[in-house]
């Protein structure tokens, strides 16, 4: 005879669930749900984003180190390696912005440097009332480098614009870029597969 245990709950009390309605069963290896290659019919795919992210690390690392005459320092820094297949699959990314902004400032105080001298010059005892020969040529470089900046400007305006308008298509696309691991082949797979 078994004797009952103290955690034991009588027969009479324990009421049985009702079985849960079982999922269904993941598709088996060849079925038409997976995205297959269109080249070669595969079914070893990955998304371009998964092969970037699985062949990008990023690394840090310090250092010590001791120079000819006793010195010591310490270094250190980000590391980042990656696969020639992530380098591949790399995101599409935003353009720069530095560019345009250092052509527009850069210009800007040159211009506004040569300005000023041109103001002040001693052939001009009158400011701009009385330009001597050489102010005309300091007026005329002047005039160029806020060209230049103007032209920085648009330069910046037509980054940002591509920024806002193209970027965003094209990381949409760059997120349905399917390879095969089989053949190397890349195709853009609909939203709905």
């Amino acid at each position: 005879m078994v004797s009952p245990n103290r955690f034991s709950i009588p027969p009479t009390i324990v009421k049985r669930a009702a079985p849960t309605p079982t999922a269904a069963p993941p598709p088996a290896a060849h079925s038409d749900d997976q995205i297959r290659c269109p080249t070669c019919k595969s079914t070893n795919c990955k998304s371009a984003r998964m092969i970037f992210e699985q062949g990008t690390h990023e690394r840090e690392f310090t250092g010590l180190g001791v120079g000819l005459r006793g010195g010591v320092g310490l270094f250190g820094g980000i590391g980042q390696s990656q696969s020639l297949m992530a380098q591949r699959c790399a995101p599409p990314s935003r353009r720069s912005q530095l560019g345009p902004v250092l052509m527009t400032v850069g210009c800007g105080l040159i211009a506004a440097f040569i300005t000023t001298a041109a103001i002040n010059a001693p052939n001009a005892p009158h400011g701009m009332n009385d330009p001597g020969p050489n102010t005309s040529a300091l007026w005329t470089v002047s005039v160029l480098f806020l060209i230049g900046a103007a032209m920085g400007l648009m330069w910046l305006a037509q980054t940002a614009s591509w920024n806002a308008a193209q970027f965003p298509k094209r990381l949409l696309a760059w997120s349905r870029i399917w390879v095969c691991a089989k053949c190397g082949a890349s195709w853009e797979v609909a939203d709905g597969k």
